[in-house]
């Protein structure tokens, strides 16, 4: 079939989450956001927006760490923002407590929570994911769904909003 070349292309094409190179020392992390994600590409996750106040807690940015698959559960139900931390701005985390010969490297590995007492600036946003993106990921890596998901959707059948946005953002990627 056709498409099962451009679905391949397509991994090259858009940003893949948990793919992009991180700047020399610093960590990924996830967060769910309901911001506005124009505002948070120009301006960064800020504290500004924080609502531990509310609790009375302290004002953080909260994430997971691990991969993308690891990412709080809660953040798949509003786009997902993948960002990078600084180890200066890591060094001021509530969780994990700074200390030094702490392995960050394999605490930022595996499925964990960062809480981060610093806004994270606009250039450390790596992207912004809309939370159909699972869908995206599962057409790209099963061509026989894309198949089945494209007859669906050409048809006219309602499979429900998630498919039908990856269906179309893969559509509009292909060409």
């Amino acid at each position: 079939m056709w498409y099962r070349y451009a679905l391949e292309q397509i991994k090259h094409n858009i940003i893949l989450p948990g793919e992009t190179a991180l700047k020399p020392g610093y960590f990924r992390a996830w967060t769910g956001s309901r911001g506005d994600k124009d505002s948070i590409r120009e301006k960064g996750l800020s504290l500004d927006f924080a609502e531990g106040h509310k609790y009375q807690e302290p004002d953080l940015i909260w994430g997971s760490t691990g991969g993308w698959d690891d990412r709080d559960k809660s953040y798949r139900l509003r786009p997902t923002v993948e960002f990078q931390i600084s180890p200066e701005i890591l060094k001021s985390a509530d969780v994990p407590h700074y200390r030094a010969n702490f392995d960050y490297e394999q605490y930022f590995s595996k499925p964990g929570t960062v809480a981060l007492r610093e806004s994270i600036p606009a250039e450390d946003i790596i992207e912004i994911y809309e939370p159909w993106m699972d869908e995206v990921l599962y057409l790209l890596e099963n061509p026989d769904a894309f198949e089945y998901i494209k007859d669906q959707v050409e048809g006219g059948e309602d499979l429900g909003s998630d498919y039908f946005h990856a269906y179309n953002f893969i559509k509009e990627h292909m060409g």
